[in-house]
């Protein structure tokens, strides 16, 4: 309900009061155990939290909030794409080419036009 509301406010432009409420629904989701049998989040809130930040301008401080969800979730697709997006904003390209490389990796053998994979490769291409 919290990450909802969250980006209802953001909508409404009130990305401060939305990135409170967001990181706030992320720091209670990483204190949820999850168990052994059961899949994890199908959108992560810390995920979120950091499409979020970027959103807002704040690529430094997204990039920490995917790196986050990496270690806590690994091999998301949206994971990599956003810790890239964030990293590239943030003028860290080592991170950004790391991260854009596990994206192609991670959707290697697939026949996908998702913007990301687009994205990934005309960074690599140029970087």
């Amino acid at each position: 309900m919290e990450v909802a509301s969250a980006w209802a406010l953001n909508a409404e432009g009130r990305g401060d009061e939305a990135l409170k409420l967001m990181s706030a629904a992320a720091d209670a989701e990483d204190k949820t155990e999850k168990s052994p049998v059961t899949p994890g989040p199908l959108a992560p809130a810390r995920e979120l939290y950091g499409q979020m930040l970027l959103q807002n301008g704040k690529a430094q401080e997204a990039l920490a909030a995917f790196e986050a969800t990496k270690a806590k979730e690994p091999n998301r697709y949206l994971g990599y794409a956003g810790a890239a997006q964030a990293a590239e904003k943030a003028g860290e390209n080592a991170k950004a080419k790391d991260n854009y490389q596990k994206l192609l990796a991670l959707a290697a053998g697939t026949d996908s036009q998702r913007p990301e994979l687009a994205a990934a490769k005309k960074y690599l291409a140029t970087n």
